[in-house]
């Protein structure tokens, strides 16, 4: 079950979002006054193996966003107005506009883009591309870019998670993944891939690889990632399984991640150790996905639809790995 949250702002109501083999419902209710309400706000038609989730608020038009990968593959965005005793979600479907679909039920990560107003959402597709859409609210079509396209980086596994945040520092917006360099293994380095909003926020975008400059620990499975950034330091921080507990036989580990802006190799440091191991099997490897592409076609539609950059022209940051 993929689950998110978030405060209402206007009407100051805790919603949690679930999505499962049913749907996806949302329960609300006033902080500190239960009982929690619920209602649905899309019903599965196609199964999927997978059920992530995202969440976003886009403050223009005051509208509540849930994001997620159905199980046909189409990347959809959920929206209701806040406030209502029974909020009445509406579906507009992302891929309709782009044309590029992503693995079922699959990663998602989603951010607002303050510079000019505009929401986001990162997924992967079948071939491990990893794609950003975005649209102004209220003005569709969502335009998309091919993250990996840009970078020439590492694809990601299928079954890896995402996870996006913002470097207030050097205005940079961060969107990594677990790559697919050791998928027979069930693990991968970490890509941070980043751009700078405020020059376009559809990119182009850069990257730089964990492990490539004496980054340490940086092997992780796919299954989980999560970051933050830490104004008391302004540094980066991501969180992640080491990568060596995949087969089960060490003790799991959640590992962090940290580096000052502009300033590489990555350091690591241990967050939780656990007593023994996960048992039989590799519960974090990933699915297969290379057989979604006969299924799946890309319907001819452009991959990218934002202007086209010349590389030359592109800002080298010293942050990127070369």
């Amino acid at each position: 079950m993929g689950l998110t949250n978030w405060l209402g702002q206007s009407d100051g109501l805790r919603h949690v979002a679930s999505y499962d083999a049913v749907g996806i419902r949302d329960a609300f209710m006033s902080p500190s006054q239960p009982p929690w309400a619920h209602v649905p706000a899309y019903q599965r038609s196609t199964p999927a193996n997978n059920w992530n989730v995202t969440n976003w608020l886009s403050p223009s038009d005051g509208l509540q966003h849930i994001g997620f990968v159905d199980g046909s593959g189409h990347v959809q965005d959920l929206f209701t107005p806040p406030g209502g005793p029974s909020p009445t979600w509406a579906l507009y479907d992302v891929t309709n506009d782009t044309g590029t679909p992503g693995v079922p039920g699959g990663a998602v990560t989603s951010w607002w883009e303050p510079s000019d107003n505009t929401q986001h959402i990162g997924y992967i597709d079948y071939r491990g591309h990893v794609l950003h859409v975005y649209v102004s609210p209220g003005q569709p079509p969502w335009g998309i870019r091919d993250v990996t396209d840009d970078t020439g980086g590492d694809w990601a596994n299928p079954g890896s998670a995402l996870t996006s945040w913002f470097s207030t520092t050097d205005g940079l917006r961060h969107l990594a993944y677990v790559d697919a360099s050791g998928i027979d293994a069930g693990i991968g380095n970490i890509q941070d891939t980043f751009m700078n909003p405020f020059e376009n926020v559809w990119g182009p975008w850069s990257s730089y690889e964990f492990g490539v400059n004496g980054d340490t620990g940086t092997a992780a499975t796919p299954a989980a990632l999560t970051s933050w950034w830490e104004p008391s330091d302004n540094t980066h921080h991501i969180a992640y399984h080491l990568g060596q507990n995949y087969l089960g036989q060490y003790p799991w580990q959640i590992m962090e991640a940290f580096i000052p802006p502009i300033d590489p190799p990555w350091e690591s440091r241990l967050v939780l150790r656990s007593a023994r191991g996960l048992g039989r099997g590799a519960p974090h490897r990933a699915q297969d996905c290379s057989g979604l592409a006969a299924r799946m076609p890309l319907s001819g539609h452009s991959i990218d639809r934002a202007p086209a950059v010349d590389p030359g022209s592109r800002a080298d940051h010293t942050y990127r790995h070369q």
